[in-house]
């Protein structure tokens, strides 16, 4: 399925689960709060102080142009960044795509994502790999606290994300969603 069409279908399915998700337990003092996430479940204001918008685009959809993200002479040399298609929901950041550099292999991928999308107390619920991408669900007190569930994560290769090769992992899709409803979901 396109990604768009895909990530629509995702936002339509979260909007009726909302409420589906649980904490899953209690908060620690070591465990971040809600108001200091900085990636995925962020608040839109959060999010743009730790990210740099690409003004050549749409405002508010793609941040962190990065030239190491090029994989071709194809690619245009603006609008290659690493956050694309960036869609606050309810003033959180709970929908957005990003890159990877060339030859990313989906435990790097997913390694990658962990550190830098979410924070110390994510973990990988489940993943499964099918035909066309591999997903996860990543579950987190605090992303829980802000959002009222989890993130599903589909990894895709191709410049059209129509295909998966796990030695090569060109971008992640990020949606939050309970993850009763996450795991009816295919790519």
């Amino acid at each position: 399925m396109h990604r768009w069409i895909w990530a629509a279908v995702v936002v339509a399915i979260s909007l009726a689960a909302a409420g589906c998700g649980s904490s899953g337990g209690t908060a620690t003092h070591a465990r971040p709060s809600s108001d200091q996430l900085t990636g995925f479940a962020a608040s839109s204001k959060a999010w743009d102080a730790h990210h740099r918008e690409d003004k050549t685009l749409a405002p508010g959809a793609a941040y962190d142009p990065e030239t190491s993200l090029i994989r071709s002479a194809q690619d245009d040399q603006r609008g290659v960044d690493r956050y694309y298609g960036v869609e606050p929901q309810d003033g959180r950041v709970t929908v957005y795509s990003m890159r990877f550099p060339p030859g990313t292999d989906i435990g790097r991928a997913q390694r990658s994502l962990l550190r830098t999308e979410f924070p110390s107390d994510a973990r990988i619920a489940w993943a499964k790999r099918r035909t066309t991408c591999s997903q996860m669900y990543v579950q987190s007190a605090a992303v829980a606290r802000a959002t009222g569930g989890g993130a599903i994560v589909e990894f895709s290769s191709g410049r059209a994300g129509d295909r998966y090769d796990p030695r090569d992992v060109w971008s992640a899709t990020l949606i939050g969603l309970g993850s009763s409803a996450a795991r009816s979901l295919g790519c």
